[in-house]
């Protein structure tokens, strides 16, 4: 089975918020069967940031746009102090 290819527009994205990603991969899951595509991308977050669209630490999309469209809802969290 061969790994597809990061599509170039997520690709630019990852390289550019590096500080922010754990790891990242495509996955020929079927996914995509039911999302418009053949297989999903699956971007892992670091400690601290939330993707607030779904209340996860992951991006998991069937598309570049879906990628890119969850991305925009990625917040850094943490708990602030009450002195």
């Amino acid at each position: 089975m061969k790994t597809p290819k990061i599509p170039k527009t997520v690709q630019a994205w990852l390289d550019s918020n590096k500080s922010i990603i754990d790891s990242y991969h495509t996955e020929d899951d079927g996914y995509g069967e039911d999302h418009q595509g053949d297989f999903s991308i699956w971007c892992y977050l670091k400690k601290g940031y939330i993707n607030t669209l779904k209340q996860t630490h992951i991006i998991h999309a069937a598309t570049a746009k879906q990628f890119l469209e969850e991305a925009k809802y990625i917040k850094k969290v943490g708990h602030e102090r009450s002195d």
